[in-house]
């Protein structure tokens, strides 16, 4: 029979693993990391949220003589690992970098190396004499050879942070902070349970000392070595103890948003378990919401992209957008707004930011309605007069694109085209586009007026009839377009006056125009014309010479005739009487008297007649003159001067008497007539030869 060798032998303990920060941080979770450790099969993690977020100096003695005590607490939930912290005195003043003197807490004499959760580790100057509650371990440091105007801090090497700090550091407020009533001389001060984090930033002032902080008698040791908090750690459900197998990292799910975790790690063997590793802390990020504003999904039409408008809560990452277009209105998607008129969705998204989980809000429904029609520039053709042409406006807008001008007749006038109108009339013209992103319409009004022509025409010559109507030749106008119809009707023609001229003014009044085209004109005027009014002939009939008795005769024919009256000698009996005048002869001779018709008229008519001289004769009374008739039995007169001087027949007045002359025809034999008394003549007129 052998026998082997028995050999024994110890493995050694493997080290705690160091924890990394987090990674891959969301509102539900993060990914815990740490370094491996050499040896290590395994890992094992856990994960508490609540209570402190780390070592927080939980009670502060200042007492009689050296009587002090520091009481540092664990309300993180897990057992941390000490050689992580160590405490800093700062006495009178003494600043950041210069401690007065630090202890590691993980090199106490006979003390822990790890603080499980829930725990209280005690410090105390080495002189201290105070009571202590049952149980309670306190544990001598030079960091406890502390006054009332000293500060103190916890000093964590993984993050080269404090996690606490008691007092202001690089400050002597003399003999003590004093805030509220609270005091840090002679004075016991217990943190408030409601306290879950240290002062990690030195204050200008200890303004905490007066919200954080219970104050008691001096020398009250009765709390030492415990401490609870209003909110305790808990461990985050399935990470308590979790099986992260050989792997460095875990995800970590089921965490609650914007809460602040805090995860240890320990390696694990076949037949050993480390220390846990340094608390690491990490905060989930908060959850962002993104939501439409009200009033700003109905929008219209600007010429810009534009939609509706998003508040983001949490996140301050970049805001992106997916539009698309809905029913019929085709576009996208894509990440730049719609423009145009139409119907679309919009999904909003919000990135993740340090702080706070992304976020991608519903999707959003809107609509992009048409503007209305911008103002229309309406500019009118050179002239509005009626020239048988096209009246055409042209239209100018900012904006739009496509305006259409549609003219319709307004008042009388009947019209409806997008062919502008020629005739005249009163009319619309209306601006529409058919750029679909603008509505409405604007129109203007206007009207075609006539255009005026001159009418002119020719009068025929007459002869005078007694009025002043003249008769139409011919018409014509002036200015009417070349293809209308219009001509001159109608009027009335009437010379300036009744009488006889020649180129008399004549005018047509009352002239109006026809045919097709006449509603497109106006007369404006119509020139004058002239023509001769002619003298009416008169026969000799028509005129009547009547002796006046003085020598003279007048001459008379029709209404409104005028004579010149005439007068000349002439040969009778072979004497012969020289005379020609327009005053009547008042010597004894042959003469003939002739009316001439003048003005209106035209024509004459003559007459002989014989101025007689006294003729002496035989005669009852050897005195007496008789008057003798002319052989020729004309009229005759005789100068009545010459009876009164030599006639003895007058009356005792001295007038001519007119009867009882002896008148005959030179044989002495009676003749019949009649003796009238016409100054300064007797005047015989015959009846019979």
């Amino acid at each position: 029979t052998s026998y082997g060798t028995v050999q024994s032998f110890t493995t050694s303990q493997l080290g705690a693993p160091t924890t990394l920060a987090a990674t891959g941080t969301t509102s539900t979770g993060f990914t815990a990391n740490w370094n491996a450790v050499t040896g290590a099969s395994g890992y094992r993690l856990d994960v508490v949220s609540g209570g402190a977020s780390d070592l927080i100096i939980s009670e502060y003695l200042e007492g009689s003589s050296n009587n002090k005590y520091i009481e540092i607490f664990n309300g993180t939930g897990l057992t941390v690992d000490l050689s992580d912290y160590e405490v800093r005195l700062f006495a009178n003043g003494a600043v950041e970098g210069s401690p007065t003197n630090t202890q590691d807490l993980s090199t106490l004499a006979a003390g822990p190396t790890t603080l499980a959760s829930g725990a209280c580790l005690v410090l105390k100057n080495s002189s201290a004499g105070l009571t202590l509650p049952a149980g309670v371990t306190a544990y001598s440091s030079t960091v406890a050879n502390y006054n009332g105007d000293d500060a103190l801090g916890i000093w964590k090497k993984s993050t080269s942070t404090y996690v606490d700090i008691f007092g202001v550091i690089g400050s002597d407020p003399g003999s003590a902070w004093t805030t509220n009533g609270i005091t840090t001389l002679d004075r016991t001060l217990r943190r408030k349970p409601s306290v879950t984090g240290g002062v990690t930033t030195n204050e200008d002032s200890l303004s905490t000392l007066g919200t954080q902080w219970d104050q008691f008698i001096i020398d009250t040791a009765s709390g030492l070595g415990s401490h609870s908090l209003d909110s305790p750690a808990t461990f985050l459900s399935s990470f308590q103890n979790a099986d992260a197998g050989s792997n460095t990292s875990l995800n970590v799910t089921g965490a609650s948003p914007s809460t602040q975790y805090s995860y240890v790690v320990r390696a694990t063997s076949a037949n050993s378990t480390s220390a846990s590793s340094a608390v690491r802390t990490v905060t989930t990020k908060g959850t962002s919401s993104i939501a439409v504003n009200g009033g700003t999904t109905s929008l219209t039409y600007s010429g810009a992209a534009q939609g509706p408008t998003f508040t983001v809560t949490g996140s301050t990452g970049a805001v992106t957008y997916s539009y698309t277009g809905t029913g019929g209105t085709t576009y996208g998607p894509s990440a730049t707004a719609p423009t145009n008129v139409g119907s679309y969705t919009v999904t909003a998204t919000v990135a993740t930011d340090a702080n706070f989980d992304g976020a991608t809000s519903l999707a959003i429904a809107f609509t992009i309605s048409a503007a209305s029609l911008p103002t229309v520039t309406f500019t009118a053709p050179a002239s509005l007069i009626y020239n048988r042409t096209a009246k055409t406006y042209q239209a100018s807008v900012t904006g739009p694109s496509g305006l259409t001008l549609t003219y319709t007749g307004r008042n009388s006038t009947t019209y409806n085209s997008t062919t502008a109108p020629t005739n005249v009339g009163d009319y619309t013209v209306t601006a529409t586009t058919s750029d679909g992103n603008y509505s409405g319409s604007q129109a203007t009004n206007f009207s075609i007026t006539a255009k005026g022509i001159s009418g002119s025409f020719t009068a025929s010559n007459k002869e005078y009839d007694g009025n002043a109507n003249a008769s139409v030749t011919g018409r014509s106008l002036v200015g009417v377009e070349t293809g209308d119809t219009v001509t001159l009707e109608g009027g009335t023609a009437t010379f300036s006056d009744a009488n006889v001229g020649t180129g008399k003014t004549v005018t047509l009044t009352g002239a109006t125009l026809t045919g097709a085209a006449t509603g497109n004109y106006t007369l404006s005027s119509v020139s004058t014309t002239t023509a001769n009014i002619t003298a009416a002939s008169l026969s000799s009939g028509d005129i009547t010479l009547t002796p006046a008795g003085d020598g003279s005769y007048t001459a008379s024919g029709p209404a409104g005739s005028t004579f010149a009256i005439g007068y000349a000698g002439r040969t009778a009996n072979g004497i012969a009487t020289s005379y020609s005048s327009a005053t009547a002869p008042m010597v004894p001779g042959y003469y003939t008297v002739t009316a001439t018709a003048t003005g209106n008229y035209s024509g004459s008519k003559s007459t002989d007649y014989f101025v007689a001289g006294p003729i002496l004769a035989n005669d009852t009374g050897a005195s007496t003159y008789d008057l003798r008739k002319p052989q020729d039995n004309s009229m005759f007169f005789i100068d009545k001067a010459v009876v009164l001087a030599n006639d003895k027949r007058i009356d005792s007045s001295g007038n001519v008497q007119t009867t009882g002359l002896d008148i005959d025809a030179g044989s002495l034999s009676a003749v019949t007539g009649s003796i009238s008394f016409s100054s300064p003549f007797i005047v015989y007129t015959p009846t019979s030869a």
